[in-house]
């Protein structure tokens, strides 16, 4: 059985209308065997991490979530080189000027 609200996710489009535009590339990352309740139960267990008070835009963002929940649901993150933008935009010089004003 295929998790509803992961599907959801995944395939509505109308998820993709983000405030930056469309992405630019998509990745199927798999299909999980986890029921809705014991995914609901995963996210419960690890909200605790990913809340207003813990985020940071280079080590626990959106993309580490994801990565955890993918791991999670499939048993393999999302692409590490999603997960390392904001690390290889830190050792940008951009980055580098930045960093006193993002940590």
């Amino acid at each position: 059985m295929t998790c509803p609200a992961i599907h959801l996710l995944v395939r509505d489009k109308t998820c993709i209308n983000q405030f930056l535009g469309p992405p630019t590339k998509t990745k199927e990352l798999g299909v999980t065997e986890i029921p809705e309740e014991m995914f609901m139960e995963l996210l419960r267990d690890i909200s605790d991490r990913y809340t207003e008070r813990t985020y940071n835009v280079i080590t626990n963002n959106c993309n580490n979530f994801t990565d955890e929940v993918a791991m999670l649901l499939i048993g393999e993150g999302i692409p590490r080189d999603i997960v390392d933008l904001p690390k290889m935009f830190m050792n940008t010089p951009l980055g580098q000027q930045m960093m006193p004003m993002l940590m």
